[in-house]
Parts: structure tokens; C-alpha cells; sequence
């Protein structure tokens, strides 16, 4: 049974994967984040550097991932590319 406080092997695999499935879910997000916004601003006539800025955006999500998982008083806490607000 998952969380089973009887055996605590089991309790942590269960806390461990649960911690694994949200990284990748927050990498998937900072992924489509990175390429929507290379993919918009890169758009028509800059079309032919887009591949540099798909590559600028990643190493800038990495960076300022890093950044925030070394100087955070929130060890939880996950930095990344977030949507502007909608008016």
C-alpha cells in the first residue's frame, strides 16, 4: 500500500517518487514555456536564429533554476518561466 508507515522502505519509495513525479512535471512545463516564448519572440523575420533562442531560453531556465535551488530559503521551491497575466 503507498505511504505504508508499517514498513518504512516502502514509505520512502513512495516519498521519493512522489517528489520525482513533480520535477518532471515542473521540467515539462519549463520545456513548453521555453519553447512558446523562443517560438513568439523568435517569430517571421527572426526566424533564421531561432534555434539560438530556444537555446538562450533553456540555458536562462537552468540558470535561473540553479539560482533559486542554491539561494532559496524555500528548499521546495522551483523557479521557471512563467505566463504574463491576462487582462
Amino acid at each position: 500500500m503507498p505511504g505504508d508507515r508499517g514498513n518504512p522502505v516502502a514509505h520512502l519509495f513512495w516519498s521519493r517518487s512522489k517528489d520525482l513525479f513533480a520535477g518532471v512535471a515542473a521540467s515539462f512545463m519549463s520545456i513548453a514555456y521555453g519553447l512558446s516564448f523562443s517560438a513568439l519572440i523568435f517569430a517571421a523575420p527572426l526566424t533564421p536564429w531561432l534555434a539560438y533562442g530556444i537555446a538562450a531560453t533553456f540555458i536562462a531556465s537552468a540558470a535561473s533554476a540553479a539560482i533559486m535551488a542554491s539561494r532559496s530559503s524555500l528548499p521546495f521551491a522551483i523557479a521557471g518561466p512563467t505566463a504574463p497575466p491576462l487582462r
